[in-house]
C-alpha cells in the first residue's frame, strides 16, 4: 500500500491501530500499562503486526496519522464527544464505532494530528 501511495502521489494516510503501539508522548496510568502487558501475552502476533505497521508507516515519508483505538468498541451513536491525544489519565477504555469513524474521517480530510499517534476514547 505504501509503495502504491508513493507511485500515485497520494500523501495522506490514516490507519487504525491499537494501544499496544507506543508513542513517546504517552503517560499511561495503571490501566493502560496493564492492558499493554495483557495484549502482548494474549495476542503477541497482533501486537507485533501493529508495531511493525507503525514502524513502516513512520518511515514512509507520508503525511500519516496512526489512530489508536481503545480496548472496547461500542455500537453507540455518533456524539462527537471524545478525547484524542497521547495515552494519559484522560484516556478511557471505550468509544463508539461511530465516534471513531467520525474522528478518522475528520482527521483524513482536515489534516489534523499529522505524524501523530492519538488514542481516541470517550
Amino acid at each position: 500500500m505504501l509503495a502504491a501511495m508513493h507511485a500515485h502521489g497520494v500523501d495522506r494516510l490514516v490507519v487504525l491501530s491499537s494501544p499496544a503501539v507506543a508513542d513517546a508522548a504517552d503517560r499511561p496510568g495503571l490501566f493502560y500499562r496493564s492492558a499493554r502487558v495483557l495484549l502482548r501475552v494474549v495476542m503477541p502476533g497482533v501486537v507485533n503486526d501493529h508495531r511493525e505497521q507503525a514502524r513502516l508507516i513512520e518511515a514512509s515519508g507520508l503525511a500519516w496519522t496512526i489512530v489508536r483505538g481503545p480496548l472496547l468498541f461500542t455500537d453507540g451513536t455518533r456524539t462527537r464527544r471524545y478525547h484524542a491525544g497521547p495515552i494519559g489519565r484522560d484516556s478511557r477504555s471505550r468509544i463508539s464505532r461511530a465516534d471513531l469513524a467520525d474522528f478518522m474521517l475528520a482527521t483524513a480530510t482536515g489534516g489534523g494530528f499529522m505524524r501523530m499517534k492519538p488514542l481516541v476514547s470517550q
